[in-house]
């Protein structure tokens, strides 16, 4: 493994473990933060970058919910395909992340996927002077579509612990989903987020919060270590 050159930044070892991080971040404060893997430590981080605070207000987000729910087929699907290049707008984003539009949103990430293969498949007898570019494009939407793909699992996972129905017609209120699915989760993610927060804690040499340590069933030994007297 080599040396990592922001080793300031939090570390993942698994993608999913990256994900629902950002997850957790996403439905508590509003910003997204992406992961990545290209990093040459072979460990996943997270980045915010093309990626500002998502904070449409409730009515620009029940709004632009509609407009997305209402955009046929081959329209969605490109949008889809913006959103996992990080070309949609805030309220895009955040409207595209709600229960109603999970099952779809994994159907158009499908549909891509499959074209994408096809599409591999039909330049392998059709080499010319761009093709290496063109693979060098499409390897990347590939890797921004497992992306995506693993953030409509955690999302999954959120919306079923907290009994919201993926398939819901109701309009989001992230007021009322926001807080429960992080509380449920962590709780669904106990081990990885415990794991966490005493590294992150341990790291900068301060005791844990007793708002987590009043979790009766806190994984990790969270007393804090002194040095033995000399």
């Amino acid at each position: 493994m080599n040396e990592c050159p922001t080793p300031d930044k939090a570390r993942f070892a698994t993608l999913e473990a990256a994900q629902s991080f950002a997850i957790r971040k996403f439905l508590s404060l509003g910003i997204m933060l992406r992961p990545y893997g290209d990093c040459s430590c072979e460990w996943y981080h997270l980045t915010s970058q093309g990626s500002d605070e998502l904070t449409p207000t409730e009515t620009e987000l029940a709004r632009e919910y509609a407009r997305l729910r209402d955009l046929d087929p081959p329209a969605f699907v490109t949008l889809v395909r913006d959103d996992a290049l990080g070309r949609t707008s805030k309220s895009t984003a955040a409207a595209l992340r709600t229960p109603g539009l999970l099952e779809r949103w994994r159907a158009a990430l499908k549909e891509l996927k499959t074209d994408i293969h096809a599409q591999i498949e039909q330049s392998r007898a059709q080499e010319h002077p761009g093709s290496r570019d063109w693979r060098n494009r499409i390897a990347h939407l590939q890797r921004r579509l497992a992306v995506r793909s693993a953030e409509t699992n955690s999302l999954a996972v959120a919306f079923s612990t907290q009994g919201t129905p993926a398939t819901s017609d109701a309009e989001p209120s992230r007021a009322t989903c926001g807080e429960r699915a992080v509380e449920r989760l962590v709780a669904a993610h106990r081990a990885e987020f415990d794991r966490l927060v005493h590294e992150e804690y341990t790291a900068a040499g301060l005791s844990i919060p007793q708002n987590l340590l009043r979790r009766d069933t806190f994984l990790l030994d969270a007393t804090p270590r002194t040095e033995a007297a000399s």
